[in-house]
């Protein structure tokens, strides 16, 4: 596909803007080359960025993450590429005294390095998202326009042609749709009424995560494996993409994982999924609950000294045997729990043979129906239908009360037995702590360097509520500000800064209306 049938918007080919350059107008050369590549060049996260295809991401940008060569991401425009693509639309031209008549050259280096330099881009669009297929906007619009939407900044660009969708649609329509959106997945064996709830929110949230600030982590779990996981984990993205999701083995490693999510954000993902997590894992990662409350996440791209902010409009999901979301990230998680009941789940014989292909086939009116949920929820008024999931408000309105509205049940009731806020093992931690030091103060290296059975159940106490490694104070440093100022066993920890600013910690006993 040619950047012209790509992007219908851009001048046609062979017309080139003429440009005489004469010395000192760099400025105004700047203003007119800015305005030919205005089309196709976006501002995103303090930097330039083009819509492309994944065998255009530097190796440096991938960081192991696989995707469907069809699927549309986000590229970062280099001086390189502004040069070529400029000498493409312009014909650049110097006076030669010689000749006397004016040559055409190639667009200067030194004004493509200033246009990627400026940092300020008055004549680029900023970039949100690309959107594959109509979306809700955050007035409760819906955009079916192709090209770019300046109320979202949110580029469009549909694979498919869609039913309309329609303006005001009715609960009974929203019901038809639901039954329809669901029965391509009426065979996968869900452990409870909430897990298929969860699924079904896992499609809604992908139809609209383009603008929603924030959206929780999915998880896809199973007693064996075969079970349908992964393959029920790809439908959301299938469904509004028309493609895989882009996909990364599971990282416990918090660097690499923030490198990862950052590359997903880069190249505008809309889903990540992380695949084959270890069996029996907890997921507790301070990285991945940051990145799923935060509207913007920011790193330092590779090779730059500079840190960036990136909107964040991408669905994560996991998926393993018997996997876990603990502590911090259990609020933030719902869980899409599969179990066959049987030693082994290979074998089985299905109705929809190719799950894949069948989707694949009816994703514009699969589609339409999550979006004709919503809207129709919307067209009611949006009733509440229960307590919003906490930093996930806007989510709990448009893709899990409407399902509720419905007749399905609670998604956030999957947390209850399938997630784990540790606050067993936190009372224990606790417990220890106040046995072998009651109110006295101790730092972290008292923890680690400590000696005797006190210490030995101190140590096993902190592993067990999450702590890597007991016998290193800079692991236990960071054990400790995690639990700062939480409450367990009638105990709050409390900290202080010390001399050299060594942290100082104790446990306080709780009073009744305080501590």
């Amino acid at each position: 596909m040619s950047a012209v049938e790509q992007f219908p918007d851009l001048p046609e080919p062979g017309r080139r803007e003429l440009v005489q350059l004469v010395g000192g107008r760099l400025h105004e050369y700047a203003v007119v080359a800015e305005q030919l590549v205005s089309a196709e060049v976006y501002v995103r996260g303090a930097t330039l960025a083009r819509i492309g295809l994944p065998a255009e991401l530097p190796s440096a940008e991938r960081q192991g993450i696989e995707r469907n060569e069809r699927q549309s991401v986000l590229i970062s425009v280099s001086a390189e590429y502004l040069r070529r693509r400029l000498t493409e639309l312009a014909d650049f031209q110097v006076y030669r005294r010689r000749e006397k008549e004016w040559m055409s050259v190639d667009c200067p280096k030194d004004l493509a390095a200033n246009i990627i330099g400026m940092g300020d881009w008055p004549n680029f669009r900023p970039l949100t998202a690309i959107a594959s297929a109509p979306f809700i906007r955050p007035d409760l619009t819906i955009c079916d326009t192709p090209g770019y939407d300046a109320a979202t900044g949110v580029y469009l660009q549909p694979a498919y042609e869609f039913p309309t969708i329609p303006s005001e649609p009715t609960r009974e329509d929203a019901d038809a749709a639901r039954a329809f959106l669901l029965e391509p997945f009426g065979e996968f064996p869900y452990a409870a009424p909430e897990h298929k709830a969860v699924f079904a929110a896992h499609v809604l949230t992908a139809t609209v995560r383009v603008t929603l600030p924030t959206s929780p982590l999915f998880f896809y779990s199973a007693p064996t494996a075969a079970t349908g996981k992964t393959l029920l984990a790809r439908m959301p993205s299938f469904i509004t993409t028309g493609v895989d999701p882009a996909l990364h083995p599971h990282t416990d490693d918090g660097e690499e994982l923030r490198k990862v999510l950052f590359a997903s954000l880069l190249a505008g993902d809309s889903t990540l999924v992380f695949d084959n997590v270890p069996n029996g894992m907890k997921i507790r990662s301070p990285v991945l609950c940051g990145f799923l409350t935060a509207p913007t996440f920011g790193d330092r791209r590779l090779g730059v000294s500079e840190n960036r902010k990136l909107p964040n409009r991408v669905v994560v999901a996991l998926t393993g045997n018997n996997i876990t979301a603990t502590g911090d990230a259990a609020r933030r998680s719902l869980v899409c729990r599969l179990d066959a009941n049987a030693e082994s789940a290979r074998g089985r014989e299905f109705k929809i043979p190719n799950l894949v292909e069948h989707v694949t086939r009816l994703r514009p009116q699969l589609f339409a129906a999550a979006l004709t949920i919503v809207r129709a929820y919307i067209v009611a008024g949006c009733p509440r239908q229960a307590h919003a999931l906490e930093s996930f408000e806007n989510w709990s309105q448009l893709c899990r009360d409407p399902l509720m509205w419905l007749g399905m049940a609670n998604a956030v009731d999957s947390q209850e037995g399938e997630t784990d806020e540790e606050i067993d093992v936190l009372r224990a931690a606790f417990k220890a702590l106040a046995t072998a030091y009651g109110p006295r103060e101790f730092t972290a290296r008292d923890l680690a360097d400590a000696m005797g059975p006190p210490a030995m159940g101190v140590r096993e106490a902190l592993a067990s509520a999450g702590c890597s490694d007991p016998g290193d104070a800079i692991k236990v440093g960071y054990w400790l500000r995690a639990a700062r100022d939480k409450v367990a066993a009638d105990l709050k920890l409390r900290s202080r800064s010390g001399h050299q600013s060594i942290g100082t910690w104790r446990l306080t006993r709780m009073k009744s209306g305080g501590a």
